[in-house]
């Protein structure tokens, strides 16, 4: 079970990463008359926030830091409890729902997929944990 924890902060140390670097969400900027540009933005960058009103790439990223930061406190908890893990489990999923939704407004990218695979990983890893707790 040890590992399945360490496992599950690798990834989203790894989402986390992908989150900070500037190329998860996808904006086209309209320089002119016909003329557009397209500029990448990392899920932790405001711009997106207040220039497209899309908020779900920094939910997102939000949501992954707070996962990461329960799953490195469970190491701590002496006495684990299966609800934890159905929080963490259903956290996963929720920033997963962000995860995906830049792909309404065409902001998706390849390391967008990356994330919300990462995140439905970390959403099974949990349920495993779980399921195990309560054998």
């Amino acid at each position: 079970m040890k590992k399945l924890k360490i496992l599950n902060v690798i990834i989203l140390a790894v989402a986390i990463f992908l989150e900070a670097i500037p190329y998860g969400v996808q904006m086209r900027w309209a320089l002119g008359e016909g003329l557009r540009t397209t500029m990448y933005h990392a899920y932790f960058d405001l711009v997106v926030l207040g220039a497209s009103g899309d908020s779900s790439p920094f939910i997102c990223a939000v949501l992954t830091v707070v996962i990461t930061i329960i799953v490195i406190a469970s190491f701590f908890i002496k006495e684990q409890k299966r609800s934890l893990y159905m929080a963490l489990s259903i956290l996963s999923w929720v920033a997963f729902a962000f995860s995906i939704m830049p792909l309404v407004v065409d902001h998706y990218t390849v390391i967008s997929g990356i994330i919300s695979v990462i995140l439905i990983t970390s959403a099974e890893i949990s349920t495993v944990i779980r399921a195990r707790l309560n054998k």
